[in-house]
């Protein structure tokens, strides 16, 4: 993740959770891990860093700037907190092609 392609040696961005952002040249790399949410504390924490993370992606696609999500996102695209914050960006449920 960190080549000679990339911008600089990436960052954390210190939201709810930590993200390491990375700039490259043609998208930028977001790597996320939440922790699940077992709890109602966790849940609201979670909602909450969706909500941020949602806001530096429609910022990324305002500016028609691609860019890769990545990580362990501790939910499925079939939650609705999840859906809410990042449906707009999936075209097709990833496991329907296969």
């Amino acid at each position: 993740m960190f080549s000679q392609e990339a911008s600089s040696y990436g960052q954390v961005l210190d939201l709810v959770y930590p993200v390491c952002f990375v700039p490259f040249k043609d998208y930028n790399l977001y790597v996320i891990h939440p922790l699940p949410p077992m709890s109602q504390a966790n849940f609201q924490l979670q909602k909450d860093f969706f909500q941020d993370l949602s806001i530096l992606l429609d910022n990324d696609n305002k500016n028609s700037r691609k860019f890769v999500l990545v990580g362990d996102f501790n939910s499925s695209y079939y939650s609705s907190t999840f859906r809410k914050h990042f449906k707009q960006y999936f075209r097709t449920n990833n496991y329907s092609r296969y």
